[in-house]
């Protein structure tokens, strides 16, 4: 396996922690208590690693940088929400269509080839996510949650596209700019609605927890990644996303699955494995 898939694939587990972690914090935090604390501990750990790494510090707070912090910051909110309404194993599943809008971009604006193979693996995707997101609840907060986590993905998926773009910027350094400034406007929270931090210290954190291993270290690992990977490779490792967010949360938030989803996670499963074999010369493209 290449340096790009493993980073890519470790990247993925981490980041499907957020879930679970953000859902413990809310136990005692509001949302935007749980973004603080998250963006706070990504902040210091980037910041260490930018010391520890002894690389010369250059401010470039730049258009570009300005409007990855915003599209950053605005995914958060939605997510975070969607998490405090919802289960977050199903959450988790419909963030996944991030992927459908990752190929749009691969194919439409990075005018990156695709395989006969890999649009249909790329279809069994989409009919895998479709149909593991459908939930037996038609209520307003289960209406509000998935309106909220399809606007995450769609947001995530335009920020991880323009990484793509921005490989000279240090990967610390871009977490330093990205989460202070969301640190700094999430700080607000805490004037409106101060913390007694002894009540709450498990709750805070779990909300650096959250921080630490998806907005930091999952983040530093698939900017590695996008190094060794086209971005539509990287994409084919995020399809078996759901697969391994699912198994990574389920054990903290079980739910019961019924039989039409079970079939979408074995959709996903071999949609996912479809699109990340390997390419035959002789294939279409």
């Amino acid at each position: 396996m290449s340096k790009g898939y493993l980073y890519s694939i470790l990247s993925v587990l981490l980041m499907a922690l957020a879930g679970p972690l953000q859902k413990k914090s809310m136990e005692g935090l509001t949302p935007f208590h749980v973004l603080f604390f998250s963006n706070f501990a990504a902040f210091v750990a980037s910041a260490v690693a930018v010391f520890r790494t002894r690389d010369q510090f250059v401010f470039k707070l730049n258009k570009k940088v300005l409007f990855l912090a915003f599209l950053y910051l605005i995914a958060q909110v939605s997510f975070s929400f969607a998490i405090n309404k919802e289960n977050p194993v199903i959450v988790n599943s419909i963030s996944r269509s991030y992927l459908v809008f990752n190929f749009m971009i691969s194919f439409f604006i990075l005018k990156e080839s695709f395989s006969l193979r890999q649009i249909g693996a790329a279809l069994l995707i989409l009919t895998g996510t479709f149909g593991l997101s459908i939930i037996p609840n038609d209520d307003l907060k289960w209406s509000l949650a998935a309106s909220l986590t399809i606007f995450y993905s769609f947001l995530f998926s335009i920020h991880n596209s323009l990484l793509k773009f921005s490989q000279n910027q240090n990967a610390y350094q871009l977490i330093l700019l990205q989460n202070g400034l969301c640190c700094f406007v999430f700080s607000v929270s805490l004037l409106y609605q101060p913390l007694n931090f002894k009540e709450n210290t498990v709750t805070i954190l779990y909300s650096c927890l959250a921080g630490f291993f998806s907005s930091f270290l999952g983040f530093v690992l698939y900017k590695k990644g996008l190094h060794y990977l086209r971005f539509s490779e990287a994409s084919s490792v995020r399809s078996l996303s759901p697969i391994i967010g699912f198994a990574a949360i389920y054990p903290f938030y079980p739910i019961e699955l019924t039989l039409f989803q079970k079939v979408a996670l074995l959709l996903l499963l071999i949609g996912g494995l479809g699109f990340n074999s390997k390419r035959k010369s002789d294939e279409p493209a």
